[in-house]
């Protein structure tokens, strides 16, 4: 796993490569007939008998994350597989509850204590949700704290990009709200390693969407250079429109061939066989606009249509 890791895989083709005893390339093969339940297992896996996750408790969160009725059986039997193909996981897990029994308490790699006093209850459901706690802690615990330390680093640099309000954090990530023409790539604010490492979080993200029933359709509207020239000169000439242009969009203009050759790029990396771009032709702005409702539309049927199969 942490060979994984560190060679930037795929961690959950890895685990369903463990669960189900078969080679990490049928494992990531997206076209197999078992791809998606198999890897939404592998996710609920990862994202929780880590932490001690009983089969019960696997089962339910396959049924409520995935739509999944999986067998109690089955369940105990992807556990034992995982623990089996993670071997020093068991042991693991057993040293970090141990060690949190007699110290009371578990800790990130930072060292932040999280106090566990119910993890010497004789109260059966304290003492587990304690020693999940415990386990918990230097994983997820230690992500927090790594994201505490960016927090304080963005909060020194935010007054050099009045226009970037932080909106949110969501567990290891943060969300900010920004004009949509401060593009990370072309005004050069992240380093390339960063942005491009984006491309897979979002293809990761879109298919997560998709494997839990979304409708998910993303639309490029397309327009030449001449067409934008004469959209932009039609906004400043008429009153009511005049709020729609600013000089940002002058000096975005001067930026084209960048902002073309970012879209390329993004197209190439991020559409997918679950998520794909649609590039509508934009000259004419009610012929694009019957486009994508008709995309819109044959979208939804086909989903009804398939609801109606199951």
């Amino acid at each position: 796993m942490l060979e994984t890791y560190r060679g930037g895989g795929d961690i959950h083709a890895q685990t369903t490569s463990v669960i189900y005893n078969i080679p990490i390339e049928q494992a990531a093969d997206k076209s197999a007939a078992e791809y998606k339940d198999r890897r939404a297992i592998a996710k609920g896996c990862n994202f929780g008998c880590f932490y001690g996750l009983f089969p019960k408790g696997l089962q339910r969160t396959l049924k409520f994350k995935a739509g999944l009725d999986t067998p109690l059986a089955e369940c105990e039997k992807i556990i034992a597989n995982l623990k089996a193909g993670y071997p020093q996981l068991s042991l693991w897990q057993e040293v970090v509850k141990r060690q949190a029994k007699v110290r009371r308490y578990s800790e990130t790699w930072l060292g932040r204590r999280r106090y566990l006093p119910g993890i010497v209850s004789d109260d059966w459901g304290k003492k587990s949700f304690a020693e999940r706690c415990a386990m918990n802690t230097p994983i997820q615990g230690t992500a927090a704290d790594i994201l505490k330390l960016a927090l304080g680093r963005l909060i020194v640099e935010l007054p050099d990009y009045p226009w970037l309000r932080p909106l949110l954090q969501i567990h290891d990530e943060l969300v900010f709200e920004l004009p949509a023409d401060k593009v990370e790539r072309v005004e050069k604010l992240t380093q390339p390693e960063d942005w491009k490492r984006a491309y897979a979080e979002l293809n990761d993200f879109e298919e997560q969407l998709q494997e839990h029933n979304n409708i998910l359709l993303k639309f490029w509207l397309h327009i030449s250079p001449d067409e934008q020239l004469r959209r932009f000169k039609e906004r400043e000439e008429i009153p009511w429109k005049n709020y729609k242009i600013t000089p940002d969009d002058w000096r975005n203009r001067e930026k084209w061939p960048a902002y073309v050759e970012a879209a390329d790029e993004m197209f190439l990396r991020t559409s997918t066989e679950y998520a794909p771009w649609h590039i509508i032709p934009a000259e004419d702005k009610k012929c694009a606009r019957l486009d994508v409702i008709r995309i819109y539309r044959d979208a939804l049927r086909k989903a009804l249509e398939q609801k109606k199969k199951k």
